[in-house]
């Protein structure tokens, strides 16, 4: 997308291919292995981030993000359509779940990034996974709520960067990159990444990142978006002009991130496998027949050919065809 571009146009990326991930050893070689190893680091992450008050909360937690760190280098599109499936499918544990995928976002987006070292992206990561720590139990019971809200829970979500990182201090936290990333995550600046120090970098993708997420996960008060609606909402900042961290974050996971519904131009329905080479031609499978049938089998198709291009991202409501998880998971490698 330029600046002279409609919204609806779909975000080409000027980046040519999806780096390659570092060789790790094989843990998550099937389908199965890589559902196990998320679940319970979903489950894990879940239940750290309600007992933040633990006196080895640190520990812990840096243990869960050397695990998503080893999950989303082996399997980085299986990742994120195992992440992006679950949070729309899974509100009981929407905060973990919400977390994780904003930290495997920040983690991708920060290939795109010159001279981020390995220790400025494990406490991003970090600050991602413990973003929204004094409010996990209301976000998960807000997901659930059509009501506006309360006062008392307005105010409990006002201040919450804030609140966490005075927590983690009070824990025994001395990394500040993390905290102060934590602390401004929600009033980050935009402009160019370049000008901000480390930690307000970290803080402004990782608040682009959670918007981006957060857009993609129904509510019962508001329905999930297309993948490729939530990207605009990233892709200008505050004065509607283009975002750097914004276009960061698209280029990284693409328009249609993996696990997201699209509409093919053959009148197929698929599901987004793996990003592209550019950012609106991911790798889809398509589920369902131009009548709308399901498929026995998930079919790949290259959405670079003109007749499998994607015309139009779904909300995810509009899937009307269940997903085959594990079918689709063959289909990342």
């Amino acid at each position: 997308m330029s600046p002279t571009e409609s919204p609806s146009a779909p975000v080409e990326s000027p980046v040519e291919s999806v780096p390659a991930p570092a060789a790790r050893p094989q843990r998550v070689s099937t389908p199965d292995a890589l559902m196990d190893a998320w679940s319970g680091l979903a489950l894990r992450t879940g239940a750290l981030l309600r007992e933040a008050a633990a006196a080895d909360f640190e520990s812990r937690l840096r243990r869960i993000d050397e695990e998503l760190f080893d999950l989303v280098s082996e399997a980085p599109d299986g990742s994120l359509l195992w992440l992006v499936h679950h949070n729309v499918t899974h509100p009981q544990n929407y905060s973990a779940l919400h977390s994780l995928l904003v930290a495997v976002v920040c983690q991708l987006a920060a290939d795109y990034l010159i001279e981020v070292s390995a220790s400025t992206r494990t406490s991003t990561r970090l600050a991602a996974l413990s973003m929204n720590l004094c409010v996990t139990k209301l976000q998960d019971e807000l997901v659930h709520r059509q009501d506006p809200l309360t006062d008392a829970q307005r105010e409990a979500i006002e201040g919450h960067g804030a609140r966490a990182a005075a927590q983690l201090r009070e824990s025994g936290v001395t990394d500040l990159l993390w905290l102060e990333a934590i602390e401004r995550h929600h009033d980050a600046p935009s402009g160019a990444l370049a000008s901000l120090s480390p930690a307000l970098q970290a803080a402004r993708l990782i608040q682009q990142a959670d918007i981006f997420s957060a857009r993609l996960s129904p509510r019962r008060a508001r329905k999930a978006l297309a993948s490729n609606d939530a990207a605009k909402g990233i892709y200008f900042d505050e004065s509607k002009t283009p975002d750097e961290a914004g276009a960061v974050v698209i280029k990284a996971v693409g328009v249609y991130l993996p696990g997201s519904p699209v509409l093919l131009r053959n009148g197929e329905v698929a599901v987004v496998v793996r990003r592209g080479a550019v950012a609106n031609q991911p790798v889809v499978a398509s589920i369902a027949s131009v009548q709308g049938m399901p498929l026995s089998q998930p079919q790949s198709r290259d959405s670079r050919q003109p007749e499998f291009n994607v015309v139009a991202g779904l909300p995810p409501h509009q899937l009307r065809v269940r997903v085959a998880l594990a079918q689709l998971l063959r289909l990342t490698k």
